[in-house]
C-alpha cells in the first residue's frame, strides 16, 4: 500500500477532472471562464495543502516510538527511497479517502 505507478494516478484522476467539469458546465450551468477560474483556484488551493501537508504533517518530529513509527510508515518511506517512481505519488487507497472528504465537503455547501 505504499507504492503506485504515477500511470495509475493520472488514469484515476483525469477522467474525474474531465467528468466533474462536464458535469459542471452541463448540469450546473457554470460557464467555462468560471469553471476555468475555479479550476486553477482549486489547482493553487490543492497544492498550498499538500504543501501545508507535507511540511508540518510528515515532517512532524514525533518524540515516542509509536509516533516515530506513524511518521515513518506515513512518509518516511519516501525519503528513505527518494529514486523510487513508484513512491512519487499518495497511493490510490488513502487518496481516494481524502479526495472523497474535500468533494462531499465542498460540494455539499
Amino acid at each position: 500500500m505504499t507504492k503506485t505507478h504515477p500511470v495509475v494516478i493520472y488514469s484515476l484522476y483525469f477522467p474525474v477532472i474531465i467528468l466533474t467539469l462536464y458535469y459542471g458546465n452541463v448540469y450546473k450551468d457554470i460557464p467555462v471562464l468560471t469553471e476555468s477560474g475555479l479550476f486553477l483556484a482549486g489547482l493553487f488551493t490543492w497544492t498550498l495543502f499538500e504543501y501545508s501537508i507535507h511540511r508540518f504533517l510528515f515532517h512532524y518530529l514525533a518524540e515516542t516510538s509509536r509516533g516515530k513509527k506513524i511518521v515513518y510508515a506515513i512518509h518516511g518511506v519516501h525519503h528513505e527511497y527518494p529514486r523510487d517512481k513508484e513512491r512519487l505519488f499518495m497511493p490510490p487507497v488513502p487518496s481516494i479517502i481524502i479526495a472523497s472528504i474535500f468533494f462531499l465537503f465542498f460540494f455539499t455547501l
